[in-house]
């Protein structure tokens, strides 16, 4: 929380106090600093109290005569009234009938009224400080909330949009969760958008233009043509940053995504040992676009794995199959494959998203355990395989440091800082061996 930083931030916790009493307690604090004050003014005020009379009529003031001056004064007897039968009665025709006031009187009543002037100062300066310390409370908590106003204000002044796809999966809603807990962490505000079809992409990105937002984090389809949409967000200052999928020829800010390459090596590697001991043939599944062609990507880690397993003399490797990701597009695959070859020794899913339908065909098909398998990601039933030993590996790909990553680049980009224009995701292999949670 930063300090307040000028003279009209002090004048507007003044203002809160003054135009807030119920939070802040002020009009009561004003009301005690005046009571206090005229406590104090009676109780240094000089007492007027006529308590006697001289012998020539005039008033005595106590305050102006000590006790010894009172002793002092004449008691006239008069009328043929004896001085004892005046101190009997105590009162004297001389005077009107007025009751003389005795010097033991005079002294009490001096005693009293000197008790009353000292409790009346106490309770004056006890009326003072209360004031003061309730004002400097009222006036400090004022300021508090002047300076949390201002620490909203920043937090909502940063407003961020995240287009994924449907949100429905698993591994989106984790790179949602990642993108949520970074900006807690870095004081921002996100607004999620998911699109079903790769056609409401473009209308999503149009839209977050016209909400003025400060930047976009997309998951682009990897076949996209959005590059008049983005290029129109960042003309209009706002800037782009592209996950896993990117446009390269678009004016996006920057690009997060993973080595394919570098994941085909690993999918090779993980079933490398298995197929050096004997003949086996082995299926490879591929991403494909919406039109069912094969992708960009999945034609790159295609040509990486059937390089890498040619060195391999006794592994045979089927021509590879284009698949859209999902469950049920790897769960009707691995179908198709069993019955076309029964003896099938092993499918490498270089899908993202689709090894969980693929456990669930082999699971149907009594063969999960015998057939060897590789992939990408999480899905259902693939912990609990990887764990039992039924599968030989994954990749994965830690879909909440997606989130956290992605969403930390656009604030960095948003800020003006500067960022590299391609940014290497991380990913890990997890084998049974290691025992390796997919959290982690």
């Amino acid at each position: 929380m930063s300090p307040l930083r000028s003279f009209s931030d002090i004048t507007t916790a003044w203002n809160l106090t003054r135009l807030h009493p119920i939070e802040s307690g002020a009009d009561f604090v004003v009301c005690l600093c005046l009571s206090g004050l005229l406590g104090a003014k009676g109780a240094f005020r000089r007492p007027n109290n006529k308590i006697g009379t001289s012998s020539k009529g005039q008033h005595v003031d106590v305050d102006q005569t000590d006790l010894s001056s009172l002793a002092k004064l004449p008691r006239p007897e008069s009328n043929g009234r004896s001085a004892a039968a005046v101190a009997a009665t105590g009162v004297d025709r001389d005077t009107g009938g007025q009751k003389r006031v005795t010097n033991r009187e005079s002294c009490y009543t001096l005693l009293v009224m000197r008790n009353r002037q000292s409790v009346a100062l106490a309770c004056s300066l006890i009326c003072i400080v209360c004031s003061g310390v309730l004002l400097l409370l009222s006036f400090g908590r004022s300021i508090h909330e002047v300076m949390a106003a201002e620490t909203e204000a920043l937090i909502v002044e940063t407003h961020l949009t995240v287009i994924l796809p449907d949100n429905s999966d698993s591994f989106f809603r984790s790179v949602a969760s990642g993108g949520r807990s970074e900006a807690v962490f870095q004081q921002v505000a996100l607004e999620f958008l998911y699109y079903n079809s790769d056609r409401e992409v473009g209308l999503l990105l149009r839209q977050a233009r016209w909400m003025q937002t400060d930047g976009v984090l997309i998951y682009l389809p990897e076949q996209n043509s959005f590059k008049h949409e983005i290029n129109q967000l960042e003309s209009s200052g706002i800037p782009v940053v592209t996950l896993i999928h990117d446009t390269p020829l678009s004016e996006r800010r920057a690009h997060l995504g993973f080595d394919d390459e570098g994941i085909a090596r690993e999918l090779v590697r993980m079933i490398g040992i298995g197929a050096e001991q004997d003949t086996q043939t082995w299926a490879l599944l591929i991403g494909a676009d919406s039109e069912g062609q094969p992708t960009w990507g999945g034609t790159r880690i295609a040509a990486v794995v059937r390089s890498m397993l040619s060195s391999y003399g006794g592994v045979e490797l089927l021509s590879e199959r284009a698949i859209v990701h999902g469950y049920f597009s790897g769960e009707q695959a691995s179908v198709r494959l069993l019955r076309e070859h029964p003896d099938l020794g092993g499918i490498i899913v270089a899908v993202p998203q689709t090894l969980g339908g693929v456990v669930q065909a082999l699971i149907d098909q009594h063969r999960l355990g015998s057939i060897g398998v590789v992939g990408i990601d999480f899905g259902a039933g693939v912990e609990q395989a990887l764990t039992r030993g039924l599968l030989d590996g994954t990749i994965s790909r830690h879909p909440e440091q997606i989130g956290v990553q992605g969403v930390r680049t656009l604030i960095h980009a948003v800020r003006g800082e500067y960022i590299a224009e391609y940014h290497d995701l991380a990913y890990s292999a997890v084998e049974p061996t290691r025992g390796t949670s997919w959290q982690e």
